[in-house]
């Protein structure tokens, strides 16, 4: 990474909260980095929102820790191509969607007994589904 990319990166992060709101979002940016990790040992949890988020969270509180989440040496370049809209690689969104499928309708014929529950799961399911086909496809490069 360049570093005009490192500085338009710090430039995204920096913002004039005050510290009350820092504190919260710097508070809730760790817990979504922790059930991130969670997310990693436990297929129920997702991932990648949960990183997501907490970029987002340390966007409006840390910019060290937004700049640490983005060089992180195992999910920061999903993150960065994610955050800078170059899109997911097709490979990650066969395994995603597929996998989220095939949890969600275990879940949803085996474990749920509320229809409503389970109408929410579906639909939730669908949502994701469109999101993630949505996004662009990226090529590398």
């Amino acid at each position: 990474m360049s570093e005009t990319d490192t500085i338009a990166i710090k430039a995204t992060a920096a913002t004039k909260e005050s510290p009350v709101k820092k504190f919260i979002f710097s508070g809730l940016g760790s817990l979504a980095i922790l059930l991130g990790i969670i997310g990693m040992f436990f297929p129920v949890l997702p991932t990648t929102p949960f990183l997501l988020l907490a970029l987002w969270f340390y966007g409006k509180s840390s910019s060290r820790m937004h700049d640490k989440i983005l060089n992180n040496r195992l999910f920061g370049e999903y993150l960065r191509r994610y955050h800078e809209g170059l899109g997911i690689p097709l490979t990650t969104k066969v395994i995603s969607i597929s996998f989220l499928w095939f949890t969600g309708l275990i879940s949803i014929f085996f474990v749920i007994e509320n229809i409503f529950v389970q109408i929410g799961m579906g639909l939730i399911m669908l949502a994701v589904s469109i999101h993630l086909l949505r996004k662009p496809t990226y090529r590398g490069g």
